[in-house]
């Protein structure tokens, strides 16, 4: 049995996903009454992802955290566990996608950046987790498929998180030069002497919606947890050490930070999902 102090912890978390959770499904609600919303599709599926991250960790943290009395089948357990992180990156795909298409930036192949390529990537992603979780509960040796799940994680989620990371910073060097430019302008208007008009101004109001600085806080946190899940693979778990058995104190400190950042995705990517609202 575990200690009433974790169980708080637990519920804690818990009940944070099922609100995150709840407040996509509303979303998805109003959204749906949206007809004539030409981005209906985009935001309805950015909040189905966000709901099924929310629901998950909720339910599976508020019934039985981390399945210890055995409530779920194990293959629910499992399902219910690892579904999380494949969630994440096809969210973060639909982000990126989205950003590219908005912005006409050319960062990868456009034989790449197609929606068809961009499914095909997410159903292999659910693909390889389900069959991970499929052969951990019937007791096969399921190390190689779950390093092959958790490096395609690491890899897709680094080209997303990166990437996001490189246009952030080519979107906020083309409002800056923007901005400046605007200041000339006026100055200009204002019969300001053209010696002056290259003067940094005291104050730069730059142009970036906060749903895009959101977008990045997600994209830093989505790093992190790439960051977490290596040093989780190489010292918490032992990814090829049969008889490796996670120390109590490193175990509980692993599992608390990756759902503290679990969540924060969770209520990042929810604003973001609900920017039509705004």
């Amino acid at each position: 049995m575990i200690s009433s102090s974790l169980q708080v912890h637990y519920y804690l978390f818990g009940v944070a996903f099922g609100v995150v959770a709840l407040y996509s499904l509303l979303s998805i609600i109003r959204l749906w009454k949206r007809k004539h919303l030409l981005s209906q599709p985009y935001f309805i599926s950015l909040n189905i992802l966000v709901f099924l991250m929310g629901a998950l960790r909720s339910i599976f943290l508020l019934v039985d955290a981390y399945n210890t009395r055995n409530t779920f089948p194990p293959l629910v357990a499992y399902i219910m566990y690892t579904l999380f992180l494949p969630s994440v990156t096809s969210a973060f795909s639909l982000l990126f996608m989205s950003l590219l298409a908005a912005t006409r930036m050319q960062f990868i192949s456009p034989s790449i950046q197609k929606v068809k390529v961009i499914v095909f990537i997410i159903v292999v992603h659910f693909g390889l987790a389900i069959t991970a979780d499929i052969l951990t509960a019937a007791h096969l040796d399921a190390r190689i498929v779950l390093f092959v799940c958790q490096m395609f994680y690491i890899i897709w989620g680094l080209f997303l998180f990166v990437g996001f990371m490189y246009l952030f910073g080519q979107l906020y060097k083309a409002a800056k030069d923007r901005q400046v430019l605007m200041n000339k302008y006026a100055m200009k208007k204002l019969g300001v002497p053209a010696s002056k008009q290259n003067q940094k101004p005291e104050h730069h109001k730059l142009t970036l919606s906060l749903g895009t600085i959101l977008t990045l806080i997600s994209s830093i946190l989505g790093f992190l947890t790439v960051v977490l899940l290596i040093y989780g693979m190489a010292d918490v778990y032992g990814v090829f050490e049969k008889t490796k058995t996670p120390e109590a104190w490193r175990w509980w400190g692993y599992h608390t930070a990756f759902r503290a950042l679990e969540l924060a995705i969770c209520i990042t990517m929810s604003y973001i999902a609900t920017q039509p609202f705004r």
